[in-house]
This record gives structure tokens, C-alpha cells and sequence, in this order.
């Protein structure tokens, strides 16, 4: 319509814009009275834009120590083993693990082929308690571990 015809028939003068939003209005209702005339219905509601997600909320681990996803976080430590060879695994929880902590690693040898496993069990943390795990090697050609679980219970 333009913007003689709106000024005419509204008897008041319209900016361009509103002109064009009036007659972009004015095609929609007929768009959707069509559509009722030729299903015998009224238009379907249009969807709704879809709920913002919930902010992504980053565990608190400090930045020397990896996140296992689950409560935990944990870092390679050296320490002295009392029998054989072993890694140390320090962990921090940043939730609760009330049913203690479990962290299993394949032992590697020098070519980085699988040539056994360590594994440890820790009591409880609490939010924020540190723990140590001790995996030992018992494989004679290992010579380092790959962890493969870090479970909170």
C-alpha cells in the first residue's frame, strides 16, 4: 500500500517503515485466513524459539590439575614407592565422594603397549579434600601408567 493510500484511508501521515510493517501485517492475516479456508482449521501456533540452555557451570579445579568429569580433578605427582615402581595420582574433589574413589591406569612399557594394570581405592573426600592414590607396578617392564578410571561413589 502506499504511502498516499495509508495517509488517505488512516487520515494521518505514516513513516515508510510503518507503512511497510502494515502491509507485511496485512499479507500474514490473509496468508492465514487462506490456510483456515482451505483446512477448515486455524493455522498452527508458530513454534517458539527454543529455551535458553542453562549456563554451563565449570567445576572449580585448579588449572595444574585435569578434570575427570565427576566430582574430581587430578594431577601426576612424584613421590617415593616403597616396594618396586609406582605412579602417584593426587586428587582433589570438588564434590562430595562419600563412597570413596577408585583410579585404575594401564601400565605402559618403554613402547607404550599395554603390559598391565595399577589400581587404588580411596576413602571418602569431601568437597575439597585432597587424596593420593599409589598405582604399582606389577609388570616388570612397565615403566609408566595411563589412566583409564577416576570414579567418585
Amino acid at each position: 500500500m502506499s504511502l498516499i493510500a495509508m495517509t488517505f484511508l488512516t487520515g494521518c501521515a505514516v513513516s515508510e517503515e510503518e507503512a511497510k510493517a502494515a502491509a507485511q501485517a496485512e499479507k500474514e492475516a490473509d496468508r492465514l485466513a487462506r490456510y483456515e479456508e482451505m483446512t477448515g482449521h486455524a493455522p498452527p501456533e508458530p513454534s517458539k524459539a527454543p529455551e535458553p540452555a542453562a549456563p554451563i557451570v565449570t567445576p572449580n579445579v585448579p588449572m595444574e590439575y585435569s578434570d575427570a568429569g565427576n566430582g574430581l580433578g587430578y594431577r601426576f605427582v612424584s613421590g617415593t614407592c616403597d616396594y618396586g615402581r609406582c605412579s602417584f595420582v593426587e586428587l582433589i574433589a570438588y564434590e562430595d565422594c562419600p563412597g570413596g574413589v577408585y583410579v585404575e591406569g594401564n601400565t605402559l612399557d618403554a613402547s607404550d603397549r599395554v603390559v598391565g594394570l595399577a589400581n587404588d581405592l580411596l576413602g571418602s573426600l569431601g568437597d575439597g579434600d585432597v587424596g593420593l592414590a599409589t598405582l604399582q607396578y606389577t609388570d616388570s617392564n612397565a615403566v609408566k601408567v595411563k589412566l583409564t578410571e577416576v570414579s567418585c561413589y
